[in-house]
């Protein structure tokens, strides 16, 4: 047990004790790693005796001098609900407010602490209010800090050789985000070692593979021990699939946090801001593709941005990931293949160490094994496999069974040995040995199934089979043992375009699976009552499948300065929708997403002016995008709009007008494209590209002949209101031109209608 000082006192609920100086928790005797700032939270409702604690206070308990969302307590609420174990039930949600603590709570002293707290003891302990604990704040801390040491970035800024946020010189984009169970670094170190050698007479890198490889592992890792070269740090970028040149300058210059200039074009905003800068782009061009098709057209676009920001910013070098070499000139390239795998059926226990494709397979095992000791609570004669860290022992020291080194033998052919299907190969086996099953039989299981699915998918020979790919046959296997409800709650997250907060996936997954219909009504308190027990039991099945699903490594955590964001993998996303399309959930799962983006836009805008953009900026850009798009091609022009009138703040807080602009006349263009006229959509599209067009510097006199077409559209449908807006509009835009005479008439118009209008009004009220 942790050593406490004698007169130390300490909280004890169930069978945990909770010490103040510094804080820390024990269950049974053992300390349980938890971060800070979930301690905090736990400390901030212990002392809150069962009253419920609202959201932002714990907000404020855990980030002093940070301004967070309810996202990032949303995590940290749920890290400490996996550190509870048995007990995550303790912490009960309050829905629309917070949370509250469950459990009968005691003081003790070091003595009583150090024994189980049992129901007799509990009950003779004389029951007091729990103490205000002091801040988890460790020594010599910032303000403000405190992550949890289980979920901290693989690597920091500075110049220790982490990645640098690129604060310097007013680049400010994203750090290299990590998520918390990233695998060690394996079987890469001669790529790595070219990589950083070729970085010294190079500018452009491209790493080249096939899709799981590992390419974005080794450029972080690379990028990683370059930073402090580089003065304005290292920037990652993605470049969406189906974009176009505009867009992919857009996705840089936001990555770089550049300033927008007046009429500026993306790509002149992106190479103006480039010319002085010191920086390591880390570019991601696999996320052109969508799953399905190479897009050619965009790997070209995107080797024609990253030759001209070359060669306008001298000191700007690159570390690219694609599928294929970009052509371009001076362009060295690093190609990855699988990891090196064993050729003979059999390998000696001393030789499995020197194989990649084994010592990636038991890493991956040791990381979910190490997390399912610290979360499982078991009685002490239960059986219990290796722990991580024996596991990892256990091949270095030859010790390894036999056995279950010819399993991994086995899986690692059969998976060809690349990196991404070998770490769903390891998530699945960890899936047995929770169950109890002993890791040569869990090992030995896993290559039996593996070897009966490839079986029947073998095809005639030289026809190719998309799903007897590697990483899909892993996915087949590690779904396949997903419950129904966790299953589907995978296949549904796939739909965010990228990183996406907690609160908007528990939003999504209970949006889709509402509670069922006819049960209630809302007329009697009894059904108010079921209702509210109902949104709680769904909120807590999806927060229960979020955790589940990032314990095994489908879902990923990553932290973006104090904010937490969620992750699904490329290739696992593309295959999770494919399922979703198989399974005739993803329009229901689309709709959903696209349909709650206006509440979830609306919250967000409510964090005021920030001088920098964040992780929620990007990940919401991201799904309205994905949504906007898919509403165009299903004909949901109603949800388009709806989202386009929402979300006019965040296109031009990112600089997007024009993009903004582009997307207005794509829903427009499809509403007109319709048999049925349908003049009161137009109306407020055209209202959209009218008010947008002044923001992206266009002519006056477009808008001014667009606010026209509003006002005559809501003369054709009645509506006053959008014939006032359109006035005032052109009242605008007429005296920003210098008309004086046409606004004057337009003002006196504008006036003899309100009149009217409030007489109206007035006779109706009398």
């Amino acid at each position: 047990m942790p050593s406490l000082r004698p007169n130390e006192t300490v909280i004890a609920f169930s069978r945990f004790t909770l010490s103040q100086e510094p804080p820390r928790l024990v269950a049974d005797g053992l300390e349980v790693e938890l971060g800070a700032r979930a301690l905090e939270l736990l400390i901030a409702l212990v002392e809150a005796r069962g009253r419920p604690v609202a959201q932002a206070e714990l907000g404020r308990r855990g980030w002093p001098d940070l301004n967070v969302d309810v996202n990032t307590v949303q995590v940290q609420i749920s890290a400490l609900r996996r550190a509870l174990g048995d007990d995550r039930d303790l912490i009960v949600t309050v829905p629309g407010f917070g949370y509250r603590f469950a459990a009968e709570v005691h003081t003790n002293s070091l003595a009583h602490a150090q024994e189980p707290v049992t129901a007799a003891a509990a009950a003779a302990t004389t029951t007091a209010a729990a103490a205000p604990l002091r801040g988890s704040r460790l020594p010599g801390e910032p303000a403000g800090a405190g992550a949890p040491r289980a979920a901290q970035p693989a690597f920091a800024g500075g110049a220790s050789g982490g990645v640098s946020s690129g604060a310097s010189g007013g680049v400010s984009g994203g750090t290299a985000r990590t998520p918390q169970q990233f695998t060690p670094f394996i079987g890469r170190h001669a790529e790595l070692s070219e990589v950083l050698g070729l970085m010294s007479i190079a500018r452009l890198i491209t790493l080249v593979g096939a899709t799981g490889t590992g390419k974005a592992r080794l450029a972080h890792e690379a990028a990683r021990r370059l930073a402090a070269r580089f003065r304005d740090g290292v920037v990652p970028v993605a470049l969406s699939p189906l974009a176009s040149e505009e867009a992919f300058a857009s996705a840089l210059a936001l990555a770089l946090n550049l300033p927008a200039g007046a009429a500026q074009t993306p790509l002149a905003r992106l190479l103006d801001g480039l010319r002085e800068r010191d920086v390591l782009l880390v570019i991601d061009c696999n996320a052109c593709n969508d799953g399905r098709h190479e897009h050619a057209r965009n790997r070209a676009l995107a080797a024609e941005i990253i030759d001209a920001v070359l060669t306008a910013g001298p000191n700007v070098r690159a570390i690219v990931t694609a599928s294929a070499p970009l052509g371009l000139r001076n362009e060295e390239v690093v190609t990855l293949g699988p990891l090196r795998t064993p050729e003979q059926p059999q390998v000696n226990a001393t030789l499995a160490p020197e194989y990649d494709a084994l010592r990636l397979l038991f890493a991956r095992l040791a990381i979910l094994s190490a997390r399912r000791d610290r979360q499982r609570m078991a009685a002490p004669a239960s059986p219990r496999p290796l722990s991580g860290n024996a596991l990892l022992a256990a091949l270095d020291g030859g010790a390894m069974p036999q056995a279950a080194i010819d399993a991994a033998v086995s899986i690692t052919q059969l998976l060809a040995g690349v990196p991404l299907a070998l770490e769903l190969a390891a998530a699945t086996i960890d899936h047995d040995l929770r169950a109890g099953e002993p890791l040569e039989a869990a090992m030995s299981r896993y290559a039996q199934c593996l070897e009966a699915l490839i079986g029947p998918r073998i095809e005639t020979p030289g026809v190719a089979h998309p799903r007897s790919a590697p990483i899909a046959l892993a996915f087949d296997l590690h779904v396949a043992r997903l419950d129904r409800r966790a299953r589907l709650h995978l296949l549904r997250l796939a739909m965010f375009a990228g990183e996406f907060p907690r609160c908007a996936a528990i939003g999504l997954l209970t949006a889709c699976d509402p509670p069922a219909s006819g049960e209630w009504s809302g007329d009697t308190p009894s059904d108010t009552h079921n209702a509210m027990s109902e949104a709680i039991r769904g909120d807590a099945l999806a927060d229960a499948s979020l955790d589940a699903l990032t314990e095994a490594g489908l879902v990923e955590e990553l932290d973006s300065s104090g904010q937490w964001m969620l992750h699904i993998r490329r290739p696992i996303r593309h295959l999770a929708r494919d399922m979703l399309r198989d399974a005739g959930e993803l329009d229901r799962t689309a709709h959903a997403l696209a349909a709650g983006l206006p509440v979830r836009l609306n919250a967000h805008r409510k964090r005021g002016e920030r001088a920098h953009i964040d992780a929620l900026d990007m990940s919401d850009l991201e799904d309205l995008r994905a949504a906007l798009q898919w509403c165009v091609e299903c004909g949901r022009f109603d949800t388009a709009i709806a989202l386009l009138e929402c979300s006019a703040w965040l296109w031009a807080r990112l600089s997007l007008e024009r993009e903004y602009l582009q997307r207005g006349r794509a829903v427009l263009a499809g509403v007109q494209a319709g048999a049925t006229p349908r003049r009161r959509d137009e109306m407020r599209l055209h209202a959209i590209l009218a008010s947008a067009l002044p923001l992206a510097h266009a002519p006056v006199a477009q808008a001014i002949a667009a606010w026209e077409t509003v006002y005559e559209l809501a003369n054709a449908c009645a509506d006053s209101a959008f014939r006032e807006r359109a006035l005032t509009g052109l009242i605008v835009c007429c005296s920003e031109a210098g008309d004086a005479r046409r606004a004057a008439e337009l003002q006196a118009r504008y006036d003899r209608i309100v009149r009217a209008s409030q007489a109206r009004n007035g006779a109706a009220a009398r």
